[in-house]
């Protein structure tokens, strides 16, 4: 689709079409290549090379890397963490303590931030958006597809159980009353494969499932699945929640 943008702007000014850097049957095939593994285990790459996948607690799948190598019979470890998560994000573990590393590649991008609370966090959305939707409003969320809509449908479903005062009701009654949409193809992907590996989940999320409690699902909780329902949510006069992904960024 990039490519398909970049010619037609090439064509507009008389310039000869670009190839694709690859096709959708090329990404496809590509797939073929890719093996699963499971966190905690140690695999041998080669002679020499082992690592080991770590829940890092940013994002479903997230790895914190070991890789272990042995040259000359001294064997080295560096540790690359990627995004690291917080202790409180929604869903998902705490990430993996590394208790030791030769060599360390870390990402800092909230290195100097101190982060609000969740509970903080959930009270202030609740707010907000009660507020907009006594207006006559509607909320719109921008949102990643992968893990922050998760996170947001989750938080949600759990308003209710943080507060029991009769303001706080009010709010979450009125936000109760209105459909949430979630207006994503790609998010609407990615929550599939988080109902798919509910095992991943931190072990509070799960005691809620064994009781029947699916974190992902709400009455009012709706998908766009095509183009044309997606622009219908443009139409609508009612109040609605709308969690969406760059387009409405």
């Amino acid at each position: 689709m990039e490519i398909e943008w970049k010619n037609r702007k090439r064509k507009r000014e008389g310039k000869e079409a670009l190839p694709p850097l690859y096709t959708q049957e090329e990404a496809t095939k590509s797939l073929e290549l890719f093996k699963p593994v499971q966190y905690d285990e140690i695999i041998e790459v080669t002679e020499g090379i082992k690592v080991r996948f770590n829940d890092a607690g940013h994002m479903l799948g997230s790895s914190i890397i070991e890789v272990w190598v042995t040259e000359e019979g001294v064997t080295k470890k560096a540790v690359f963490t990627g995004d690291i998560g917080n202790n409180d994000i929604p869903l998902l573990g705490s990430p993996t303590m590394i208790e030791a590393a030769d060599y360390l590649i870390m990402e800092a991008t909230y290195g100097s931030r101190l982060h609000m609370r969740n509970d903080d966090k959930a009270e202030l959305f609740l707010k907000i958006v009660s507020e907009t939707l006594n207006n006559g409003g509607t909320v719109v969320i921008p949102s990643f597809a992968v893990g922050r809509t998760q996170e947001i449908v989750y938080e949600l479903n759990k308003l209710k159980e943080k507060r029991d005062d009769e303001e706080f009701l009010k709010q979450y009654d009125t936000l109760m009353k209105v459909p949430v949409f979630v207006d994503s193809p790609l998010a609407i992907s990615a929550t599939e494969i988080f109902r798919e590996n509910m095992n991943l989940f931190d072990d509070e999320v799960q005691e809620e499932m064994k009781k029947g409690d699916n974190p992902l699902e709400f009455h009012g909780l709706q998908f766009t699945k095509t183009a044309e329902e997606s622009k219908e949510l443009n139409e609508r006069d009612e109040s609605s929640i709308i969690i969406s992904a760059s387009r409405y960024v």
